[in-house]
């Protein structure tokens, strides 16, 4: 996936886990930045007419961009569900 990213010029590359999970993924990689305090708004699964709402660690990857580029915010809109 990630030279597809690449190929495509994306500057970044984002997923988000459960907060528990937070020191096994510290322990995973260096190379990702760990982003606390967003909100994370995504459709429904079931039913795409509702959002969910979750706050979430959001892991940066730096691909096209230094991961401190990654732009501040509060709100991360997803299009679509969590996959």
């Amino acid at each position: 996936m990630i030279p597809t990213l690449l190929d495509l010029k994306v500057p970044f590359g984002f997923g988000t886990v459960r907060h528990e999970l937070r020191e096994h993924v510290e322990k995973a990689s260096a190379a990702l930045m760990i982003v606390s305090g967003v909100l994370v708004r995504s459709t429904n699964l079931w039913d795409k007419s509702k959002t969910c709402l979750e706050d979430l660690l959001v892991l940066v990857i730096p691909l096209e961009r230094a991961v401190d580029e990654w732009p501040a915010g509060e709100l991360i809109d997803r299009n679509g569900p969590e996959l």
